[in-house]
């Protein structure tokens, strides 16, 4: 890894760059799968290959300069990884099954202070990425596998504005346009994804435009209040679903997602009993602004934060988190005709969950921390929700629940 930052007059700069490669593993298969009875006869492995030889090997490249100079301010980044997998059981050959990713970043932005109590900033940026994955699950078909594109830019625009001390109000507009988005797979061995092609509609985009404000007013060295509100509207847009592109079968369809406005509030108070506690309580609502997701989550915390000793920290939380109710659809038909059977499910499961936190940190010295944490999470279900997608979806989608120690 290498980093290198400086200044040259009103010129800020830093650079890093970082590579990492690694062999593989050669461990026997065995150990990977409880059965390896079919590998020789079913899936084309040789008398030898018992082992996976140096595959799987991971090869990351990472690389970013940034530059600040009188308000103007700037970021490129690119990073690149390659690394070895399987998808579902182990392939023959040098190789194996192969990912790789790559996406660069570009921002240009400048901060300007107006006066004494107003302070604008604006950026722009630009992004693109790019996955391809080598679904080789027999020597003969080496180039079956998956590709996925996908570029956008956004801007936002801030002013921020401090009218007595202690008080500050921050307004500002964002927009941001996903132009391109493409996904291309081809895997005969699995139903349904032979020649199986989606994305945006040609000369369509999907854009999210948005309006925000947050006021912070502290009227106390103790206390802190914190009040925000932002309008968010994702515009309707095509998606198209072609399976067998090429040939004479394929589906086309719209995913007219709802256009209403979204009112996302937030809300804070702070209050810091000493320098050694802080307790918060906090409120807050986000949407999943995916292409094929709009969910509603709304949740409250608090957090505490004690010393116990100087050594000894205590960190205690609770969370409790709502997923407003939604339906889900999903439709398909024969392609000679073009009509579509839709069928819906609902979930329902709108209870409010209680997620705990805990920890303890215990400090020995600079080189020696002991960490004891318990914590849950979960993940709502987010596939397929309140849309129109021409894919199967699960009308009986769960929760999932994950507890740590």
């Amino acid at each position: 890894m290498i980093r290198s930052a400086g200044k040259e007059g009103e010129l800020n700069y830093a650079f890093n760059a970082s590579i990492y490669d690694s062999d593989g593993i050669d461990e026997p298969y065995s150990r990977m799968m409880s059965d390896t009875s079919g590998l020789h006869d079913a899936y084309g492995f040789s008398s030898h290959e018992t082992t996976t030889g140096g595959k799987y090997t991971n090869n990351e490249k990472y690389f970013s300069l940034s530059a600040n100079y009188r308000g103007f301010y700037s970021t490129v980044s690119y990073t690149e990884i390659k690394k070895g997998m399987t998808f579902s059981l182990p392939v023959p050959g040098d190789d194996g099954m192969v990912k790789k990713h790559s996406s660069s970043t570009v921002l240009f932005g400048y901060n300007k202070k107006l006066s004494d109590k107003i302070t604008f900033d604006g950026r722009f940026t630009y992004s693109q990425s790019n996955a391809f994955y080598n679904w080789a699950l027999f020597e003969e078909s080496p180039h079956i596998g998956y590709e996925n594109d996908f570029k956008f830019y956004e801007t936002e625009l801030d002013i921020f504005f401090c009218p007595i001390p202690d008080f500050d109000i921050t307004l500002g507009l964002y927009y941001r346009s996903i132009f391109e988005m493409e996904q291309d797979i081809d895997e005969p061995f699995l139903s349904g994804f032979a020649n199986f092609k989606w994305g945006l509609d040609k000369d369509d985009e999907i854009n999210t435009r948005a309006i925000f404000t947050q006021v912070n007013y502290k009227p106390s060295e103790h206390l802190k209040f914190v009040a925000g509100l932002r309008l968010e509207q994702m515009m309707k847009h095509t998606i198209f679903f072609i399976e067998h592109y090429g040939y004479e079968d394929y589906y086309e369809g719209s995913n007219d997602n709802i256009d209403d406005v979204a009112i996302i509030p937030r809300f804070a108070v702070i209050y810091n009993l000493n320098d050694r506690q802080i307790v918060k309580m906090l409120y807050g609502k986000s949407i999943n602004r995916s292409f094929t997701d709009n969910v509603n989550t709304r949740a409250i915390f608090t957090q505490i934060n004690y010393d116990l000793l100087d050594n000894l920290k205590i960190v205690a939380g609770l969370r409790g988190e709502q997923v407003e109710k939604y339906s889900l659809a999903w439709s398909q038909g024969p392609a000679e005709n073009m009509e579509y059977t839709e069928i819906k499910g609902v979930y329902d499961k709108d209870d409010i969950e209680v997620i705990p936190r805990f920890a303890a940190i215990c400090t020995l010295n600079e080189n020696n921390i002991f960490k004891l944490l318990h914590g849950k999470a979960i993940n709502a279900p987010s596939l397929f929700q309140n849309s129109q997608q021409i894919q199967s979806g699960n009308e009986n989608l769960e929760p999932e629940y994950i507890e740590t120690f």
